[in-house]
Formats: structure tokens, C-alpha cells, sequence
């Protein structure tokens, strides 16, 4: 999710259209036994010989290892900053629509400019240029970081 949100624009969508998990007992139990009972018995009956093997076979470990449908929009919501749940078919299937309202980590390190000129003179003190202590206007130990 993290990748998601840094490639996505601020104000970019992602939608995502998967298997769900729901957060009830009762109900992730229903959706277990349709995804490693009746899902692969569906499926042979309508592939009926025409692959090899069971093309299913990764669905109940990838189900197994899945997050609840909450945790997921939870994800969603902390790396994007906005983001909606919706489940259908007993919360076996789920759509997330997130929306990058957040800025990334690096995004906020990248935006942070030390202009200490600035500050300084809005704080009233001596500007950077003056100080020999410091080697440029650029010393990125200082504690101010202005974003825009």
C-alpha cells in the first residue's frame, strides 16, 4: 500500500476490486468454506478437463494470509489519508477507493526548504550568512522546515 501511495499523485485515486475477508467470525467463516469447498467444485465443473491441474490452487493460501476487509481500508486510509470500504456478497468481495490526500514521507522531506534568511528575519535574529558556524544556507540539522 505504502508503494501505491508514493507512486499515486496528490489527489490521484486507487481502486482495488479483490477477494475480501470479512471481519466477523460468521461471516469469514461462510466466505473460507465458498473459497476452499465450493469455489475449486465450480470451477471443475465449468473448466470440466480443459487445464491442467487446479488453476484455484493458490486461492485458499492467498485467502488464509489475506487481512480483514477493515485492516485493508485501515491501510488504505493511513497511507492515502481517505479512503472507503465497500463489501459485497457477505464481505467476500470488496472494493477500497482511497484517495491520496496525505503527503508521502519523502514528499514532506523533499517539500521542506530551509530558506533560514527567511526564517531568521521573521524571528528577528541574525541571518544564516552571518553565522560561522554555519557552512551554508543549507545546513539541514537546522530545526526549520517550511512547507509550502
Amino acid at each position: 500500500m505504502e508503494e501505491f501511495a508514493r507512486v499515486t499523485d496528490q489527489g490521484g485515486r486507487l481502486e482495488i476490486v479483490d477477494i475480501g475477508k470479512p471481519d466477523g467470525a460468521f461471516r469469514r467463516n461462510l466466505i473460507e468454506l465458498y473459497v476452499v469447498a465450493l469455489m475449486p467444485m465450480i470451477a471443475r465443473f465449468f473448466i470440466g478437463g480443459r487445464t491442467m491441474g487446479n488453476p484455484f490452487r493458490m486461492i485458499v493460501p492467498t485467502f488464509h494470509r489475506l487481512a480483514t476487509n477493515r485492516a485493508v481500508a485501515g491501510l488504505a486510509e493511513k497511507e492515502f489519508g481517505s479512503a472507503r470500504l465497500h463489501e459485497f456478497l457477505l464481505g467476500g468481495l470488496v472494493m477500497v477507493e482511497a484517495t491520496r490526500t496525505t503527503q508521502t514521507p519523502r514528499e514532506v522531506a523533499s517539500s521542506c526548504f530551509y530558506n533560514y534568511d527567511t526564517v531568521h528575519r521573521f524571528l528577528d535574529i541574525s541571518p544564516v550568512s552571518d553565522r560561522p558556524d554555519v557552512d551554508s544556507k543549507h545546513d539541514y540539522d537546522h530545526p526549520f522546515c517550511l512547507n509550502p
